[in-house]
């Protein structure tokens, strides 16, 4: 697992393996617009994930907040079946 800082050290994107279906994914979280940051979870197939179409979705209001929930987020996909954190 190698987990990126971007947007000059203020976004994080993790590519990661769930051990339970082998399936790939990545976990992304950036700055909105409107301010706060957002979470998403989406499908790696081939190096390339649809970005319209994320499994799962956080938000929270500053950069610490997100940056836990990801290494938390990261867990989850990584260990448990994805029909459990899926939404």
């Amino acid at each position: 697992m190698r987990r990126l800082y971007t947007y000059q050290g203020k976004g994080i994107s993790t590519k990661v393996k769930n051990i339970v279906d082998g399936k790939k994914y990545i976990v992304s979280t950036a700055p909105k617009p409107s301010g706060g940051w957002q979470l998403a979870v989406f499908r790696n197939i081939l190096g390339f994930s649809n970005v319209f179409r994320p499994l799962r979705v956080e938000n929270t209001d500053t950069f610490d907040e997100a940056e836990k929930e990801h290494i938390k987020t990261e867990e989850i996909v990584i260990q448990q079946p994805r029909e459990e954190w899926q939404t």
